[in-house]
Order: C-alpha cells, then structure tokens, then sequence
C-alpha cells in the first residue's frame, strides 16, 4: 500500500490566510471546529499542538477502514485554515470538503466558499500548487525484479529502514558490473546496447545509504578478496620467473658489448630473443571489480589492466569532485573516460612519460548514493551537461524515512543473503568470449518477436516527447538515452532472470522482461525530471517560473495567452514558445484552461484563457499580513496531497514506509 509524505509544514503558508465565514440557518459567524468535530466526529484523537496550530487525528481512516494506522487527520492552522486527508495514496484528493461530504452530507446547501483579497473566486476544484522543485515521484517498483532480487531488495530495505529505491539501483548497478563486457543486448539489427549503467541516488545525510552500499556491495567485495587469493601464486610465480628473465636479459647484453666477432652476434641474437620472450610475457593484474576514490587518469588504468571493465561505486559524491579535476594541476575537469566508459567507445590514452593506453569496447558501470546537494551542484560543473555527462546518469531521488522508522526492524534473513551472495558470484563468473586475437568479444542477448514489438511501442512513445514541447524537451540530453538504458536494464534483469544458468545467451530476451524493464524506465523518468529541475536545468521549468513571475506582478485573476505573450514578447519570440511553460504551470496547479468555446464567424480566433489560482494568489497575499488570530477557525479552500508541501530545498516523492504515521 503506497503512502504520501507527511511533509506538511509549508501547507500553512500555501493557504488562504482571510477567514472565510459560511452562512447557516440565515445568520453568520465563525466556523467553531471544536463543536463540529464533537458532533460528527467523537472517535478522533485530540486536538494535539501541530506547527503552531492543532491536529486531530482519527484511529481509522473515514474514507477507507484499512487504514488503520493513524494515517487520517484533521488539521488546524495558525491563520485558523482547516484542512483533512489520510496519508495513504489510496485516499488521495479525500480533503476537508470531501471529510464533510461524507460525515455531515447537509452542509453544502447553505455553505458558500469565498476567496480573499476582495475576490470571490470559487475555491472548489482548486488544489495547493504544486511547486515546480517537487515532484510526485513514484516509488521503484521492486515488482519488477526478478524474485531472488526483489526479496533482497526489500530485506535490506527493511531492515535498514530506508527507501527501496536506494537498494535497487545499487543493486542494478552490481548486476551489470557482474555481466558487462560479457553480453550486450541486441534491441533491433544495427543497434546495442551494453549492460553497464550509470545510477545515482540522492538522499539526505543520516539517511543509511552508507549502510545499503556495504549490504549491496559486499559481493563484489567478497568475489574480488577470494580472486585475489586464488590468483596470488599465479602472480608471484609470473613475476618472478620475469624478473628471472630480466636479470638475464641484463647479463646478456653487458657479455654481448663486451663480446667481438661471432660470440657478440650469438649473444645478441639470443638477448633479442629473451627480449622479445620478455614483451610476450602476461604477468596477471591483480584483479579489481569496482574502484572508488580513483581520479579519472587512474580510473583509465585500471580499466586497461582489468580487461576494460569495472565500476565505480561510492556512497558518497566525491567521484564527481574527481571528475571535475579536484587533483588537477590546472583544474580542469577530465571525465573522457567515464563518457567512453558508459558508451562502450574505444579509449585511447597517451601521455608523456608513460606507455600509450588502448582500450577497445570499454565498459564502466557506476553506482553511487549521494547527498541531494551534490545533485544541486552538478549543472555548475563546467562540461558537465555540454558533453553529455549528466545525460547518462539514472537518477533515483527518494523521500527519506527518517522521523518515520521502525526502531526494532528484522534483520536480513540468512537465505535470503546467502542467495543474493551466491547468485552475484554465479554471474561474476560467467565466462568472457575470445576472439582468436585473445581480444574479449561480448555474446548478444536478443529480443523475442513479441518482446521486440514491446519494445518498439516504449521507443515510438518517446520519441514525440523529445520535441520541442514534448515532455522530455527540457532534458533531451537525458531523454535522448532513455530507450538504450531501458534495453540495458532488460539485458540485466535477463541475466538476473537465468542466474544459474550456463549459456544465458541463449535464451531470447521475453516480453514479460521488456515490460519489467520499461517500468522501471517509467519510474526514471520523473525522477530524471526531479533531478534536472533541481539541478536548475530544465529550461522549460524555467520559463515556468518566468511566466508565474509575471503573474505575480500583475495578479491577474485572468487572463488571455495573447495578453501574455505580448507582455513577455522579450522572452518569447513567438506565441508557440508559450505552450510548454504555460503547460508546466497547469500540471503544477497555479493556472487552469477555460474550456474552449468554439467562436462562430470571421475574425481571428479567441486567445485561450487562463485563471490563476486563487490559493496562490491568497498565499502570496498573506505573506504581508498579520495571521488571524488562533480563535478565528475557517473553512478554507485546502488541498489533500499534503505531501506536495514541505521542504523547499529539495524534490519530493509520493512514498513512505507503510507503517509510517502523521504522528
């Protein structure tokens, strides 16, 4: 059962702050709450102090008997507005209105609902608006995994107490770190895909995701202790018996200066051969399965020793500290590798003093959980959006837990770590194919006919909404790569699907994985539009906000796109360009379109008219005002989605824990 935020400490400020009066039995006064919630509601629990104001709440939901947890409310605050709702999903648009509808079905009759500001606008219909940095962000839909995944996933989360999304893009990006340069995908003749991906999840500090990284990654730490192990006497054995050679190597050629005649051309002839002996020579590389605190340069390295591939996975931001030059001399950024590296583009590196670094079909997998601030700052980064970095990212910006979580949770059942330790290893050692040249060459995992034709239906999609004006036309740098990270993501859960298996390869990819994988593509892209609106990238929101600032000046109740654009004709050349922004602004709800109304005879057709909302009018009215005092209750006009109000400073999504309370 999904649950919204119970961030409501904004919701205050977002309301109508003038008292609305109701007309009952022929006279006026004030709305006296008390009495009404000890007539029609006596089983609600309160009134407790809230904010500065009062909060009830009520043992069982009133709209649904499920819920059960204290989840439903009934708020009062300082400016005397009142508000009501449940916290779960399920109850979503369930309001004070709707509250009243349900337990005292007479009011409406001789009720009459008012705005403030010496408007009467009529205040039903209209909802809080949604501010344009927070989002209704859905939860990853752990459905989508495969079993042994999906349990693990959830296990963690429980027991750590944090958001399934953290979990699961860590553990997408430990799957593809096992598989990559193994297999790619093959979505259609001409186009693949690798399985590396880059994911990032944005939490606040105190949240655990320290925690999750070591419970997620620890696999790979394991794999890569045991391979180091194994490997040991190998690589000592290869080191000295080179070291062996050299030392001859050496012998030879101070006999072969000092040596005339035939002896020295013996002795050349047989250092040259040493030498060459030598050059042939493979010493095994320690292995490396993922790095952390590692600059692009030594980043480039490690991936030429370990046959091209590794990843990079941190619970923290500093790898694009890195990225940007954090030890630069000149301080320029440098993260040509991790653009190759995601890309699967030969990596070609020379510099002075060292041999020239050469990687074919590189395959980099990142995975890190960061702090939202470090989403903030990553348009500052220069080249950072430019050369297409952030384009490539998958990001997952979660509601945190913490005020909500369970003190005493269950701990990871033993089964359930043992199969989730051992199926990682299974796909770690998964064979690499060869090319006769010895060069690594990946297997192609394939569609079914019908997986095939799903596919296409999520590109065709798509692909309208990286126009101009599509949905997506504010990030195409993002939205242009989200068809290939979804194919991707198919491969992983595929070879997640057939861990165990000797030859996953040879099984075609099925429609079920392609469904699994675009939902999970589904649930990225609000969350990449969260990330970028934060970010202050998304051009579109910004004009948005353009728009709402023009609105502000002027305070229209109303008014026309025509009267718009040739007040903002210095931001927007033509009429079109109003579309997207003024689109932004209804799915957020600061305006609504009036219903077209066809226009009969010659003339130009009537502009559309836009009414604001007049909750935002009356919020930004009130700033400047003194609130009522507490005894003048009212019946304001309020929104149920509480969640949409809370901390400015960061997106928020539409899920909690399902045992969390208002309390």
């Amino acid at each position: 059962m999904n649950r919204v935020p119970v961030e409501l400490e904004d919701l205050a400020a977002r309301l109508p702050v003038k008292p609305i009066r109701h007309s009952g039995s022929g006279t006026t006064g004030s709305f006296d709450l008390d009495q009404w919630i000890s007539d029609h509601c006596p089983n609600v629990r309160g009134p407790s102090d809230w904010k500065g104001g009062r909060r009830w709440i009520f043992p069982t939901c009133p709209w649904n008997s499920d819920h059960d947890n204290g989840s439903a409310y009934i708020l009062q605050f300082p400016a005397g507005a009142i508000a009501a709702g449940c916290l779960h999903n399920g109850c979503r648009g369930k309001d004070w209105h709707s509250l009243r509808d349900l337990v005292d079905p007479t009011w409406r009759p001789n009720s009459r609902l008012r705005g403030g500001a010496g408007q009467e606008p009529e205040c039903a219909g209209w909802e809080v608006p949604l501010p344009f940095h927070q989002f209704n962000l859905p939860r990853f839909p752990t459905e989508a995994l495969p079993g042994w995944l999906r349990v693990y996933v959830l296990a963690v989360a429980t027991a750590t107490q944090t958001p399934v999304d953290l979990a699961a893009i860590l553990a997408l990006a430990v799957v593809a770190a096992s598989c990559a340069k193994k297999v790619e995908v093959r979505l259609k003749p001409g186009y693949v895909e690798p399985l590396n991906i880059f994911g990032v999840v944005a939490l606040e500090p105190g949240a655990r995701k320290t925690s999750v990284f070591r419970k997620i990654v620890e696999p790979l730490e394991e794999y890569e202790r045991a391979e180091i192990d194994r490997l040991a006497p190998e690589i000592a054995r290869a080191k000295a018996l080179l070291k062996i050679k050299e030392a001859k190597l050496k012998k030879l050629q101070d006999r072969a200066v000092s040596a005339k005649g035939a002896e020295q051309n013996g002795l050349t002839a047989e250092a040259v051969a040493l030498a060459t002996e030598i050059t042939e020579s493979v010493v095994p590389t320690q292995p490396r399965y993922f790095a952390d605190d590692c600059t692009p340069e030594r980043l480039a390295t490690l991936l030429r020793d370990q046959g091209g591939r590794i990843a990079v996975m941190s619970p923290e931001g500093d790898v694009f500290d890195l990225m940007a030059g954090r030890y630069s001399p000149t301080g320029a950024g440098n993260f040509g590798v991790y653009l190759k590296g995601h890309a699967g583009d030969a990596l070609r590196i020379d510099r002075v003093g060292r041999p020239p670094e050469f990687i074919e079909r590189p395959a980099l997998t990142v995975g890190l959980a960061v702090q939202p601030e470090v989403i903030r700052g990553l348009i500052d980064r220069p080249g950072f959006r430019g050369r297409g970095l952030l384009g490539r990212f998958l990001y997952s910006i979660p509601i945190s837990l913490l005020g909500h979580r369970d003190t005493n949770p269950p701990p990871i059942p033993e089964k359930t770590h043992t199969d989730y330790r051992s199926n990682i290893h299974a796909l770690l050692k998964l064979p690499f194919e060869k090319e006769e040249s010895g060069e690594v060459r990946p297997r192609q995992l394939r569609l079914a006919s019908d997986a095939q034709t799903r596919f296409q239906a999520f590109d065709a999609w798509i692909e309208p909404q990286l126009s101009e004006f599509g949905d997506l036309g504010g990030i195409r740098d993002w939205g242009g790569k989200v068809v290939g990270a979804v194919g991707r993501i198919a491969g992983i859960l595929h070879m997640a699907d057939f861990v165990g298996t000797a030859a996953p390869w040879d099984h075609p990819i099925s429609r079920e994985t392609i469904d699994n994988a675009v939902q999970i593509g589904e649930y990225l892209i609000p969350h990449a539009r969260a990330a970028f609106a934060e970010m202050g990238a998304d051009v579109f929101v910004d004009q948005a906000k353009m728009v709402l600032r023009w609105i502000e000046r002027n305070t229209p109740a109303c008014f026309t796109k025509r009267d718009l654009h040739q007040a903002m004709r210095g931001t927007f050349k033509r009429v079109e360009e109003l579309e997207r922004p003024l689109a932004l602004l209804v799915s957020h709800g600061f305006v609504r379109k009036h219903q077209e109304v066809s226009q009969d005879g010659p003339g130009r057709p009537a502009s559309p008219i836009y009414d604001v909302n007049p909750l935002w009018v009356s919020e930004k009215a009130g700033r400047a005002k003194t609130r009522p005092a507490r005894n003048q209750h009212s019946e304001d006009c309020e929104n149920s989605e509480k969640g949409d109000a809370g901390d400015s400073s960061r997106p928020k999504s539409v899920q909690l824990d399902e045992n969390a309370e208002l309390e």
